[in-house]
């Protein structure tokens, strides 16, 4: 850390950067387990809801 203190730009940068990170992997982690509850191919062969 510099003498002058903590560089706000660099905080924010960062923090919204982790932000978005963050986001877009907890998306590519839901997208299995939200595709795993639709119904299975042979259930909707057999005309399950």
């Amino acid at each position: 850390m510099n003498i002058e203190g903590v560089d706000e730009s660099k905080r924010q940068f960062l923090t919204s950067a982790l932000t978005v990170v963050g986001a877009v992997g907890t998306g590519y982690l839901a997208v299995p387990f939200l595709a795993q509850m639709q119904p299975s191919v042979k259930a909707m062969a057999a005309g399950a809801p």
